[in-house]
């Protein structure tokens, strides 16, 4: 394999660790880990889930980098390995049991007493939870791009790119897990007395 260098220089690691580099395979994995364990957490919602898909998708990676082609960018590709792994095991897994009493397992974050507003601090707190409660409930594939839209700050184009979707599909998927998130949150406030005043 003729390694090519680019002005990508994840694109230069990445052949290096195709052709057989392990320090820069680790390099690669240390500048992706934070990117993956943050995508599979939103994916997912479970931080011991989200740690052995961020391992799954780096064994992926590594036996998936012979397939990249260096003269391409290096991140849509990743973002396509990462969300095709990630995907593939949460459709392959048996649907989540539900408590009934809703409860994430996850303990809730907490406010900091020494925040100028405390009261605000926690409300803040609630609603992220409230939202990656909502989020954890979307089909994948809704959940993919705006976890990709909203997490990595990637464009329609860039979403398309990386989960191998047309641009107008991106697009659908973003508008109808707005319309849903928008309902569960509505919803669920509704749920707990109406929200706050």
């Amino acid at each position: 394999m003729r390694i090519v260098e680019s002005a990508d220089p994840d694109a230069g690691t990445a052949a290096r660790a195709a052709a057989g580099d392990g320090p820069a395979f680790r390099a690669l994995v240390d500048a992706w880990r934070g990117r993956v364990a943050g995508f599979c957490w939103r994916m997912c919602g479970d931080a011991a889930l989200a740690e052995d898909l961020s391992q799954e998708v780096f064994l992926h990676l590594y036996q998936a980098l012979r397939r990249y082609d260096p003269s391409r960018p290096f991140a849509p590709w990743m973002r396509r390995v990462t969300a095709n792994c990630v995907l593939n095991r949460l459709r392959a897994r048996p649907p989540r049991a539900l408590s009934l009493e809703g409860a994430s397992g996850e303990p809730l974050p907490v406010a900091d007493p020494r925040s100028p507003d405390p009261a605000a601090a926690a409300a803040a707190a609630e609603d992220a939870e409230r939202l990656r409660r909502c989020l954890v409930d979307l089909p994948e594939g809704w959940r993919a791009v705006v976890a990709l839209r909203y997490t990595e700050g990637l464009s329609v184009e860039e979403i398309g790119a990386s989960l191998d979707l047309p641009v107008n599909t991106v697009k659908t998927r973003l508008f109808r897990a707005r319309a849903a998130l928008r309902e569960a949150l509505s919803r669920e406030g509704e749920g707990a007395g109406g929200g706050r005043p």
